[in-house]
């Protein structure tokens, strides 16, 4: 004859299984470990908006008015020692044309071996030797050389930037003279002073043969 559990053990056996096998619920609604909840995205989310501000701020902060500005001095075209940006001085007509600094415009010739074209900047002149290719490029207004000199600097900055500068025209620091630029053995910058100041810059060949 079988024997029969008794009722109650078996109730006391289903309820201890259906304990260890399931979530224990603390409060609300039970999820998987790892699963962000939308309260935990939404706060997750906000500090890492706050902490990209902050570095994009630290960023802006880095980018000082001082750095710009010796950026934008950087970048900034000069007059010499070998030319204009691309266009340099010995330059045959269509490699000067290819840079795109100087247009087609003639001037006519000014004598059988030189005509002029223009720069691009403020139309000023560069004369074309058909012998010599580029001869010489004048400077426009804001155009320096490496030096610093420019139309409108005064006499003195010229004999600072360069000592040898000597009038061909007049007596003392005004008229016409020529001083040799630095870094370019083959070449002359041409500056005119009046009043005190530079009236006329032109970066030349020292050999052209385009005027005297």
């Amino acid at each position: 004859m079988r024997r029969r559990a008794p009722i109650a053990g078996i109730v006391a056996i289903s309820a201890l299984a259906s304990g260890c096998g399931g979530p224990e619920r603390l409060d609300g609604q039970a999820a998987p470990v790892g699963v962000v909840q939308p309260g935990e995205a939404s706060a997750t989310a906000s500090a890492t908006a706050s902490a990209t501000a902050s570095a994009m701020r630290a960023t802006n902060t880095d980018k000082s008015p001082s750095s710009n500005a010796s950026a934008k001095s950087a970048a900034r075209a000069t007059l010499g020692p070998a030319g204009l940006g691309k266009l340099k001085l010995g330059m045959t007509a269509a490699r000067a044309e290819a840079t795109g600094l100087v247009t087609t415009v003639d001037l006519g010739e000014r004598n059988d071996r030189c005509n002029a074209d223009y720069v691009t900047e403020d139309e000023a002149p560069v004369f074309l030797s058909t012998e010599l290719g580029i001869a010489s490029i004048t400077a426009y207004a804001g155009l320096a050389t490496p030096e610093g000199i420019e139309l409108g600097s005064t006499a003195k900055a010229v004999k600072s930037a360069y000592p040898d500068w000597r009038s061909l025209t007049d007596e003392g620091l005004t008229g016409r003279g020529w001083a040799k630029v630095p870094g370019n053995g083959k070449a002359y910058y041409n500056i005119s002073i009046t009043d005190g100041e530079v009236s006329y810059l032109q970066l030349q060949l020292r050999e052209q043969d385009c005027y005297e």
